[in-house]
């Protein structure tokens, strides 16, 4: 597998030795220096695939594709990082103790996800090839609201709680 390192900068401090606190110019931040892209951004898209052959997705340097989406774009930095060993998202101490419930209704019954039920089991992280330190979320918004399908994937550990629950009511 190879991973293309697109950014931000932040994510190579600690990656040189011996010194550390040297941050590395990503891909986007060279070809934005360069003058070679409008905007120091990246854009993703991905469609739905109906079959193996299609290829539904694509990069865009430098800014967004409009022809790729309707509607308006909401940006929000999450803090968290995609963590390459797990593939996880994965966050501080500090954005844990930070982190809110997630609530959904699923026919009229609300349903909480506290902040430990959107977490990977943290005695399970070196299962993964992960630290046995980090915090990883397992809870993801698949970037499509539709209100009448899957708009929603929930963690593992949700899953777990909320039959532990059904079993005991």
């Amino acid at each position: 597998m190879t991973f293309l390192s697109i950014g931000p900068v932040d994510l190579t401090q600690r990656t040189l030795s011996p010194d550390s606190s040297s941050l590395i110019p990503t891909v986007t931040d060279n070809a934005f220096s360069l003058g070679l892209i409008a905007g120091n951004q990246i854009s993703i898209s991905f469609e739905p695939t109906t079959s193996i052959e299609a290829l539904n997705g694509e990069l865009s340097w430098g800014g967004v594709d409009t022809s790729k989406f309707t509607g308006t774009i909401a940006y929000t930095a999450t803090g968290a990082v995609v963590d390459g060993t797990t593939g996880l998202l994965r966050i501080t101490s500090s954005q844990f103790s930070n982190l809110q419930s997630l609530f959904f209704t699923i026919n009229g019954a609300t349903f909480e996800f506290t902040a430990n039920a959107q977490l990977w089991p943290r005695s399970l992280n070196t299962a993964l090839g992960g630290s046995a330190s980090s915090i990883y979320l397992i809870v993801a918004d698949n970037g499509v609201n539709t209100g009448s399908g899957l708009d929603f994937i929930n963690g593992y550990t949700q899953s777990e709680e909320s039959r532990i629950q059904t079993r005991r009511s």
